[in-house]
């Protein structure tokens, strides 16, 4: 499967960190913290730090990759459009589960594509995994839609606990199997191919 971006922006994903608290700030808002369930339906800087922290503290094992989505236009400095976690399921350490959300001045870019083809190429060698999956909330057509495009299929339905809504909620899994990577990638960039 190809991605090719109609803005012809290169989307790339890099590790978070501390200081990217700001951009993740002013990106989330209540139309897309609704379909979230481990974030808030909006936050100010301070609690995006002490999230990104925690974050990367629970990544430092190696069980889990948090990472951001920057899109970079011609002519300019990449810029923060999401966030995006491939973290291994606690009950399942065969399958990485992706969480990904993006600012809504940056959807219909490609970027929620090419965040999923790129954690299909990074489960294996970075997480040990060989399949990789995400929960949507079921009214998230959009969210289903980018994972069934990217060929996860569907599993079923979970229960599973909704932190940011203080409640639990059933939700579809979706999964695929991972790609298979000769080489670990954890010192290389995390380049996408530009998407659709």
């Amino acid at each position: 499967m190809s991605y090719i971006s109609p803005v012809t922006s290169p989307i790339t994903l890099r590790r978070a960190r501390l200081d990217d608290a700001r951009a993740l700030a002013d990106l989330l808002c209540p139309e897309i913290g609704c379909w979230l369930a481990e974030w808030p339906q909006s936050m100010d800087e301070a609690f995006a730090r002490q999230r990104i922290g925690r974050e990367l503290a629970e990544g430092a094992d190696g069980s889990s990759l948090p990472m951001v989505i920057e899109v970079t236009d011609e002519g300019r400095e990449p810029v923060v459009a999401g966030w995006f976690r491939l973290r291994l399921a606690p009950q399942d350490r065969d399958l990485a589960l992706m969480t990904c959300w993006i600012g809504k001045e940056f959807q219909g870019r490609g970027a929620a594509k090419g965040a999923v083809a790129e954690a299909l190429r990074l489960a294996m060698p970075e997480l040990g995994a060989s399949r990789v999956g995400a929960y949507a909330m079921q009214g998230n057509k959009r969210s289903i839609r980018v994972l069934e495009e990217c060929g996860l299929g569907f599993v079923g339905e979970r229960a599973v606990p909704v932190p940011a809504k203080g409640r639990i909620e059933v939700v579809f899994l979706f999964e695929c199997m991972a790609e298979m990577v000769s080489e670990p990638t954890r010192n290389e960039p995390l380049r996408l191919p530009v998407a659709a």
